[in-house]
């Protein structure tokens, strides 16, 4: 555990930065300013139940997503079936405008994930780099010798996606045999990633005293969640959409496995330049910031986040702000359509029979419904935890930060077995094996002369 006196300085500075008070887990709202805006998840009394069942010697996987403004976290272990169980979450929030590396955000970066860990040498941490950094494709390898098949690998992603190794890591992931053509072959993902990335990650983790286990991408984050099973998987193929503020992205996962991935330049920035456009063809002098882009998007989905009359488009129904920025929600459902034609097309695939979808802002329902109605396609919110209710941790928190969390959350569930990890790539992985066969070899042969000398002082 950190010192005592070093967490309360670093609260005291990041407090300034924030400039608000937030009340940590477990702490009493009438004391000196807390750092972490959350309330417990659950009672001491169950911290010290669960404690009996996974005591701290047990290593923990901690889901670590950064975004524009919070920093959402995850701790997870595994179970004695080997299910992911969730002991503990934390959205917290920081000042956008301090820039991650800086010692601003180190300090409030260590704080939140020794808040979370308590010892680093306890967990497992696991963490992104953009998606849209990682060119990821899908090969299909003829049956060679088990010896050729990495070279063959290699070489047929060369092929398809040129690549330099000075200047990416290259990695690979045989997902399940197929048959093309009458031909019996592997389906193989290949990715690679540009270091400088990588590296840039890794350092704003080691600047705090901490290594990180692994680094992955959201999609693959997402498909530790199939794969878990904390998402139905056996409706078909499923493809999850994600609106974020410059940019969407479609996946789609089939058998629990990404089989697609495609970025659309049409996000929550768009909606916003259309709602502006449109207040000025209204002749309204007013100037509108993120601030009152936000509010009126979020309108759309009822709730408490209604417009007063302070807010600008107050008096505007949901039909005309829906009718504002119908023009970019449009480009993305024909994005989504052509996305999905493709994958149908591009093979024997089935059907996309259900979309999971989330957004940086709470306006996901209202985006569901016209999506849905317009691709003739199931739409569901992104919410994992739904279908996980029995948790005393999941049941404290809000539907809308469950959606929040699930990146965290795929996140925590990663292991080198299951998910692409661009710091222990397959040439780490055969060094491994490689360690492990001597190390069997050695020990192999201390026991051979073990037994030797035992036989020997027997028969004297």
């Amino acid at each position: 555990m950190a010192d005592k006196t070093d967490i309360n300085s670093t609260e005291k500075l990041l407090n300034t930065i924030r400039g608000t008070k937030q009340v940590a887990g477990g702490g009493d709202a009438g004391d000196a300013p807390l750092l972490f805006p959350q309330k417990a998840p659950f009672p001491p009394q169950d911290k010290k139940l669960l404690a009996r069942f996974f005591p701290d010697k047990k290593n923990y996987t901690i889901g670590v997503d950064i975004g524009q403004e919070f920093i959402y976290l995850a701790k997870t272990v595994k179970s004695s079936n080997g299910n992911p169980v969730l002991l503990d979450q934390k959205i917290l929030k920081y000042d956008g405008k301090t820039p991650p590396g800086s010692p601003e955000f180190n300090a409030f970066l260590k704080a939140s994930l020794l808040s979370i860990c308590g010892n680093p040498a306890n967990c497992n941490i696991w963490t992104l780099i953009p998606a849209a950094e990682v060119n990821i494709n899908h090969l299909k390898i003829p049956p060679v010798p088990k010896k050729q098949l990495e070279n063959a690998i290699y070489w047929a992603a060369k092929k398809e996606a040129s690549f330099d190794e000075k200047d990416f890591i290259f990695d690979f992931e045989i997902q399940e045999d197929v048959i093309d053509q009458g031909i019996p072959k592997h389906s193989v993902l290949v990715y690679s990633a540009p270091k400088v990335q990588i590296e840039k990650t890794k350092a704003l983790f080691s600047n705090i005293g901490i290594t990180t286990a692994g680094i992955t991408i959201a999609p693959f984050a997402i498909q530790n969640i199939f794969r878990t099973r904390w998402l139905p998987v056996n409706e078909g193929t499923a493809a999850t959409l994600f609106v974020g503020n410059e940019f969407s992205r479609i996946d789609i996962y089939n058998k629990g496995n990404l089989v697609l991935t495609r970025g659309i330049k049409t996000g929550v920035s768009s909606m916003m330049e259309a709602i502006s456009e449109s207040f000025a063809n209204r002749n309204n002098p007013a100037v509108l910031g993120r601030a009152d882009h936000e509010k009126i998007l979020r309108s759309l989905d009822g709730g408490t986040d209604k417009l007063s009359e302070n807010d600008a488009g107050f008096g505007l129904s949901e039909q005309e702000i829906f009718g504002m920025i119908a023009p970019a929600v449009e480009r993305l459902v024909r994005q989504i359509e052509r996305t999905l034609e493709y994958y149908a097309n591009s093979g024997s695939h089935e059907k996309v029979e259900k979309i999971y979808i989330s957004s940086v802002l709470n306006i996901y329902r209202r985006l569901s419904a016209y999506i849905g109605e317009q691709l003739g396609i199931k739409i569901e919110i992104m919410d994992p935890f739904r279908y996980q209710m029995n948790n005393r941790v999941i049941e404290s928190i809000s539907s809308e930060d469950r959606v929040s969390l699930t990146v965290a959350l795929g996140l925590s569930f990663s292991d080198n077995r299951n998910t692409p990890n661009a710091v222990f790539t397959y040439k780490e992985k055969n060094r491994e094996v490689a360690v492990k066969r001597i190390n069997h070899a050695v020990m192999g042969a201390f026991a051979a002369a073990l037994i030797i000398c035992i036989t020997a002082l027997a028969y004297q």
